[in-house]
């Protein structure tokens, strides 16, 4: 923390990249498209997420990554493979204590993210895509801190050891993590509040 040398997992990598890159004026649909799919688990879900009714009005097929990433729109695009790395990092947690309260977080932050996106329908003034992209990320710190806990499957008590590193270094590890992915001040400003860290693991 101190170094400022965070080193994150392949999924939280490569939604670093893959938002720099949307936020990059000269980086169009076919770029973004060749990055994500060099992840064939997002390409995948992306794809399905486009064919689904909610997006695919029309209920033409679509067969392509790039085609996908036009009808689902650069926003929905930056949430989105964010949720699905979330979701795969559960999956490849290898200590199975660690696997449950990875999935037990996911449950937690998609649960908030979509109460905090339904109250926040009910201001008009309100960025709800934005509410919904921040909530989700108050959470990558302690992703990380489970990621490093799983390198030392002998660690007796992990969530007893989760807890504490929250409890001592979540607020500044999930500054940092923000910080890497170059969100906004004002959504960095939200995870280094202390009353925000205790939320981020139900304990």
């Amino acid at each position: 923390i101190r170094t400022n040398n965070l080193i994150f997992p392949t999924c939280m990598d490569l939604n670093i990249r893959i938002k720099r890159m949307i936020e990059d004026e000269d980086a169009g649909l076919k770029e973004i498209s060749r990055l994500i799919r060099t992840d064939p688990v997002i390409s995948a879900k992306l794809l399905v997420l486009a064919n689904s009714p909610v997006v695919n009005l029309s209920g033409r097929q679509v067969h392509d990554l790039q085609t996908a990433v036009t009808m689902l729109g650069l926003n929905t695009l930056r949430f989105m493979t964010q949720v699905i790395s979330f979701q795969q990092f559960t999956k490849d947690c290898r200590t199975p204590e660690l696997k449950r309260m990875a999935n037990d977080l996911w449950l937690y932050s998609t649960n908030v993210a979509c109460w905090a996106y339904a109250v926040g329908k009910t201001f008009r003034w309100l960025n709800t895509e934005a509410v919904l992209f921040t909530t989700i990320m108050s959470s990558a710190g302690t992703y990380l801190l489970i990621n490093y806990l799983d390198k030392f499957p002998n660690v007796r008590d992990a969530k007893e050891c989760l807890n504490s590193l929250v409890e001592h270094h979540g607020q500044d590890i999930t500054v940092r993590v923000l910080e890497a992915f170059g969100l906004p001040s004002k959504i960095v400003s939200v995870a280094s509040k202390e009353m925000d860290i205790k939320y981020m693991y139900p304990i």
